[in-house]
């Protein structure tokens, strides 16, 4: 993402939230603070187990770093949590952050089981697969080969979102509308 990695401290956290089984969950998975010069990107601990989900707010607590830090956008803009996980989409690290919007566990200890279910990040799956739908069109690439490891109503809205704007053009983004292709 281009950012110099000494400028980033790493710390780690617990959430309290508390987790009751059957119930959806939002606890955190990530927070952006700044120190002075330095960045500090704080994990939760219990996302660790996750890699991919780690990624993901990896990604999106480095994108505060070059939006809020750099003094790109300001932290009172309404939508900045929504902007920063755009940001991992068009940095190419949205497939992350898109797949784990929705986060499922499962525990047992001894003869107790539960599970849970919980929501991570600010976008939906559909508004990732039409942010990545305008990505791969930016790109040229309208049916990208990585499609196939996301979610599967992520990699559904990704496909919607890219016929939708190559028959209608409806879209203000002229790299994705501007192409002169055939419809496929």
């Amino acid at each position: 993402m281009d950012v110099d990695p000494t400028t980033l401290n790493l710390g780690f956290y617990e959430d309290g939230t508390p987790q009751f089984e059957g119930v959806v969950n939002s606890r955190s998975a990530g927070l952006y603070t700044k120190t002075g010069e330095k960045h500090d990107i704080w994990l939760e601990v219990y996302s660790l187990d996750d890699p991919a989900s780690v990624i993901g707010t990896l990604s999106h607590e480095i994108g505060h770093v070059i939006l809020l830090g750099q003094n790109r956008i300001s932290p009172d803009e309404p939508d900045h949590e929504e902007l920063t996980d755009l940001l991992t989409v068009f940095m190419g690290l949205g497939i992350f952050p898109a797949n784990s919007v929705v986060h499922e566990s499962n525990w047992t200890e001894g003869q107790w089981s539960g599970w849970s279910v919980g929501k991570r990040g600010y976008m939906s799956m559909d508004m990732y697969g039409y942010a990545m739908s305008l990505y791969t069109l930016a790109r040229d690439d309208p049916s990208p080969q990585w499609a196939v490891h996301l979610r599967p109503d992520v990699r559904a809205a990704l496909k919607r979102g890219v016929r939708y704007i190559e028959s209608t053009h409806d879209c203000n983004f002229l790299p994705a509308t501007n192409r002169g292709r055939t419809k496929r």
